[in-house]
């Protein structure tokens, strides 16, 4: 807590009416904290019953705070301009953040954050490595209440979630929208109906559009008003509820559905295989697998987000440490015995969102002028046969140089 940082217990329920928090009329600005470089909020469980006290903030502004902490390598990362954890907070009326750095400007745990009736939240030129403005961890959840306004405008991420990152920690598979972490106080309207307005402006990551990313969005599918309730058709509805007299979602002025729908993205939800029947390696080069991922609206521009960790059934196929934690899809195998040509490869997605799958590969014969060493690799064979002999390593292929021959005279 750079500015204030506020640590409590659980308190007896007779106090919960009357043991709270308030901000208002504040400015934190130019902060620097670890953790919550303006505000940090924490729950100190000594005891697990009773309630935990609510804080709230009205017409607050957060501007020009970082988690730049210290300039030595190796340190832990800071997290957060506003922190909240497991302590419940409330912004009323008007709430700003502005030229946050490093960190998300808000950062919440285990709880969830309420923006009360009418309340007008703006995340402006906010930057952090997962959410530049808002990033969500556990089971933690915003609650939105009737004609509440959100302004999220050039906000960036160096991971994932441009302006907003949820994270679910387990397999999260129910449909039922009171588990999505973006909720309206009245849990029985339909979206469509909510009566918010949510406006994305040039949020990105690592320089492309990017307004939201979530473990997943499953939780946050309502059934349709009108049509069949295709899982494809969910899907792509979720914070693109719009009606032709209503556009509570708007992506940089637009508030069609497909271009709202490329707004936002989810962990790997599925696999599926292009055509092979086996997958044909070269020992010791890197190769690319036959898969395409794809999130939980159907998009498969998600390789960025695409990790492996990846182990062989044969003791004589070898997967290369480097490549056990698998990005852009490429693998590299070495092939520790003659006799073994082909064997099964696990795969696994990295949580938290977990896929499994099996990979069939066999091994191709060494390319002219390499040849199988002792490490499963196909290595070069020695010597350049004075120059008229080039080895390219990337392909490992063989060239002879024009007009030049290699062998013994007749």
């Amino acid at each position: 807590g750079g500015g204030t940082s506020f640590q409590t217990t659980r308190n007896p329920i007779s106090l919960q009416a009357t043991n709270q928090l308030s901000f208002a009329n504040c400015t934190w600005q130019g902060n620097i904290a670890r953790i919550g470089s303006a505000i940090d909020l924490t729950e100190v469980q000594s005891t697990f019953t009773g309630t935990v006290p609510n804080t709230s903030f009205s017409f607050c502004d957060f501007n020009e705070n970082s988690i730049e902490y210290t300039d030595d390598f190796g340190k832990p990362l800071g997290v957060g301009v506003v922190y909240v954890d497991s302590v419940p907070a409330t912004f009323v009326e008007m709430v700003k953040f502005e030229g946050n750095l490093g960190g998300s400007a808000l950062v919440v745990l285990n709880t969830q954050v309420y923006f009360s009736e009418a309340t007008s939240a703006s995340f402006v030129s906010n930057t952090g490595r997962n959410g530049g403005a808002i990033s969500l961890r556990g089971n933690a959840f915003i609650v939105l209440g009737r004609s509440i306004k959100m302004e999220f405008i050039n906000n960036s991420a160096s991971n994932q979630g441009g302006a907003i990152y949820a994270y679910y920690g387990g397999n999260r598979d129910l449909v039922n929208s009171r588990d999505c972490f973006i909720q309206f106080y009245d849990i029985t309207t339909n979206p469509a109906s909510w009566n918010v307005s949510f406006n994305f402006q040039n949020n990105s990551v690592k320089g492309f559009p990017n307004a939201i990313f979530a473990t997943t969005i499953i939780p946050c599918y309502w059934s349709r008003v009108f049509g069949p309730d295709s899982e494809e058709d969910l899907s792509k509805e979720v914070f693109c509820w719009n009606t032709a007299t209503s556009q509570q979602w708007v992506y940089n002025g637009s508030a069609s559905m497909q271009f709202c729908v490329s707004q936002i993205s989810t962990a790997p939800a599925r696999f599926n295989s292009y055509n092979y029947e086996q997958l044909s390696v070269v020992p010791g080069r890197p190769t690319q697998m036959p898969f395409i991922a794809y999130d939980d609206q159907g998009d498969d521009d998600i390789q960025q987000y695409l990790i492996f960790t990846a182990e062989s059934k044969e003791e004589d196929i070898f997967v290369d440490e480097q490549y056990k934690y698998i990005s852009n899809n490429t693998i590299l195998l070495y092939e520790k015995s003659s006799i073994v040509t082909s064997g099964k490869i696990r795969l696994e997605t990295v949580g938290p969102r977990v896929l499994k799958t099996e990979l069939e590969a066999s091994f191709d014969e060494c390319s002219m002028g390499y040849s199988l060493n002792d490490d499963g690799v196909c290595q070069q064979l020695a010597g350049n046969f004075g120059g008229v002999v080039y080895y390219d390593s990337s392909s490992q292929q063989i060239y002879l140089l024009r007009s030049y021959w290699i062998g013994n005279p007749m």
